[in-house]
């Protein structure tokens, strides 16, 4: 249910090269690059982004965003749609 989640880091370069290291061993690559926020997954779908911390009021700490195509899906059926 949960498509893709990320987080704000303080040194993207340093987090960068962490999350290459351990994340590696378990199959995870950088999937997409923008510079300024980075996602780690695999066959082409980054699951886990890292991006520079923003700043300003409206710094998130994270993102979480859910796979809801299915749960539409299922009701439009039910509804006969």
């Amino acid at each position: 249910m949960i498509d893709h989640f990320g987080v704000n880091v303080a040194d993207l370069a340093a987090s960068t090269r962490f999350y290459d290291t351990v994340l590696e061993p378990l199959g995870f690559t950088r999937q997409m690059d923008f510079g300024e926020a980075i996602g780690y997954g695999t066959e082409g779908h980054p699951d886990f982004w890292v991006s520079s911390a923003a700043s300003g009021a409206s710094n998130r700490e994270a993102h979480i965003a859910f796979a809801a195509a299915d749960v539409y899906a299922r009701a439009a059926e039910a509804r006969g749609l």
